[in-house]
């Protein structure tokens, strides 16, 4: 306990009524190289749950792992299904953190719930808590997934980074879904306005410094896009969804990954 950081080391003493398992096992997963970030978890000693879209456009070897020891390690293998958002993360090494064991029990609508994560610009070392309630279900079917996915839809307020993140009934220990989504409504049409805008490469030209220290060329109309689509990220419609501990299971067991069930 002394050789964590300090604010773990608070996090994990100010968690009697709460799954402290978690701050030791959630960690924040990023690739730099596009600029992406989310949250993952333990499922054996050597095997990270997260998002699809959080690793998207990184391989093996630009991916990281940030435990909330301060410890940091880069992924040896990834496998990942887009359509069901879900993607497992292999390290080189095994981990002594605890891992988390899953739930696959039904779970009542207005069950009090907790997702732990790293939403916005917080980058830990321990992840932070979102509370909230199972509000409802949806159905996600995107175009070549056989039959639609079955997504927890919670009144809790997930943001940007809170995606892969495990989400608990409370008092419980064990996942019982995956942070995947927050829902911050816009029409189609000012989606595409904003899409054209930063396709746009002509008119009055700035140089500016991108997020992995390099220098780029932005039009005026890529500048106003990236304040919109800032502005749009921050919105927060205090609905969010997770992906069931019954589809986690399907793709950990299609992958061969270990889990424990609870």
């Amino acid at each position: 306990m002394a050789n964590l950081p300090i604010a773990t080391q608070w996090a994990v003493n100010a968690t009697a009524s709460l799954p402290s398992d978690a701050i030791l096992s959630v960690v924040l997963v990023a690739v730099p190289s596009v600029g992406r970030k989310g949250t993952g978890w333990l499922a054996s000693d050597r095997h990270v749950v997260t998002n699809e879209h959080v690793i998207r456009g990184g391989g093996a070897g630009s991916i990281s792992v940030q435990f909330s020891d301060g410890q940091v390690v880069a992924a040896a293998a990834v496998a990942f299904d887009a359509l069901t958002d879900i993607a497992v993360i292999t390290l080189p090494q095994v981990i002594s953190h605890p891992y988390l064991k899953i739930d696959r029990s039904p779970i009542e609508i207005g069950t009090r719930v907790c997702a732990w994560g790293h939403p916005l610009g917080y980058n830990g070392p321990a992840p932070i808590l979102s509370v909230g309630y199972l509000a409802g279900f949806s159905a996600h079917q995107p175009a070549g997934l056989a039959s639609p996915q079955k997504r927890l839809v919670l009144n809790a307020a997930l943001n940007p980074g809170n995606s892969g993140g495990p989400v608990f009934a409370w008092g419980e220990k064990s996942v019982r879904g995956v942070a995947v989504t927050k829902h911050a409504p816009i029409t189609p049409y000012l989606q595409s306005a904003i899409q054209a805008l930063a396709s746009n490469k002509s008119g009055i030209v700035f140089n500016a410094t991108n997020a992995q220290g390099q220098s780029q060329q932005f039009a005026e109309s890529q500048v106003v896009a990236e304040i919109l689509q800032y502005f749009r990220d921050m919105t927060q419609v205090v609905i969010g969804e997770a992906i069931s501990s019954d589809d986690v299971v399907s793709f950990l067991s299609n992958q061969g990954v270990p889990w424990t069930p609870a």
